[in-house]
């Protein structure tokens, strides 16, 4: 008799980790996610099924990017994810109403931090228009041109260098 060793998952599907373009480039670097306490006093990592969760007036709601433009999301595999660990739904607002800012959020329950996040990227998306809105606001037209164009030629590197695809928005 043959015994086959059966690995299952959650069906978790597509996640998205809204952060900063320099947490990005730090997440890169590190190879990890850092977690953070929840209400449900536990450890974890915050992601989204809602894509469409970013716009121009939303910043950061917790975590290190405290009061920063989310200038890109992280896609990752989150049924890759779910093979080595759990999920569990969060509400980062106190209202459990629905709301035009509904985040779908799912917190991927760790002890510190995801290490090897790289393995679990689909793609980097950078939204452009106001990735950079942070370090630019008091620049005029020409030099926050060419601030944006140098920063985002770094950002583009470090991607291509890990070999994550990206697209730009």
């Amino acid at each position: 008799m043959k015994i086959k060793k059966l690995f299952e998952s959650k069906h978790v599907g597509i996640l998205y980790h809204f952060t900063s373009i320099e947490n990005l480039l730090q997440i890169l670097l590190d190879n990890q996610l850092n977690a953070f306490m929840c209400r449900m006093n536990k450890i974890g990592i915050s992601f989204t099924r809602n894509k469409n969760l970013n716009n121009k007036n939303r910043f950061s709601l917790g975590g290190s990017g405290h009061g920063t433009h989310l200038g890109c999301a992280i896609v990752v595999d989150g049924n890759k994810l779910s093979e080595r660990f759990k999920f569990v739904p969060y509400n980062f607002a106190p209202s459990q109403e629905k709301s035009e800012y509904d985040e779908s959020e799912e917190i991927l329950l760790t002890n510190n931090h995801l290490e090897n996040i790289r393995n679990y990227i689909i793609k980097i998306i950078i939204f452009k228009e106001y990735a950079f809105e942070d370090d630019v606001y008091n620049l005029n037209s020409e030099r926050k041109q060419q601030y944006i164009e140098s920063k985002l030629k770094k950002i583009i590197a470090t991607i291509k260098f890990y070999n994550i695809p990206m697209e730009i928005k």
